[in-house]
């Protein structure tokens, strides 16, 4: 497992995973009690989210479409306890900005979950010094 690889007319989401709950919408803010202005909006190349205002996006990936946007980002946390990494391209294409890193990450365990029409894989990495763990 060296590359992720996307599957076109999908957006895959790795979140660096410690304890967190971020609402996707202005409305699933309202109901976990956080006012609407909370959130911005990023537009990728060819993807859109809304998240939290407080978190620093750091675009990855330029597009291929020569557009000056990205096909990925990662967005983190302001205390850098949690963050989250959208990748969508267009029709396919490799996520290299979220290998696993041999010198510095080990592969802790991968965990596959099939459906009728597809299969989405799991893989956990720890930093080697403990540091952070990512899904």
């Amino acid at each position: 497992m060296k590359n992720f690889r996307a599957i076109s007319g999908y957006i895959a989401i790795v979140l660096i995973v410690f304890s967190i709950a971020v609402c996707s919408s202005g409305a699933d803010a309202a109901a976990a009690g956080k006012g609407e202005g909370e959130f911005k909006t990023y537009k990728g190349a060819w993807f859109e989210i809304q998240y939290p205002a407080d978190f620093t996006v750091r675009p990855s990936i330029k597009s291929s479409g020569g557009d000056g946007k990205y096909d990925s980002a990662f967005f983190a946390s302001p205390d850098g306890k949690v963050e989250f990494y959208v990748f969508s391209p267009q029709w396919k294409g490799d996520a290299g900005d979220i290998d696993l890193d041999e010198k510095s990450e080990e592969m802790v365990s991968t965990e596959t979950q099939k459906t009728k029409d597809r299969a989405v894989t799991f893989y956990t990495i720890r930093a080697r010094n403990g540091s952070y763990t990512r899904t």
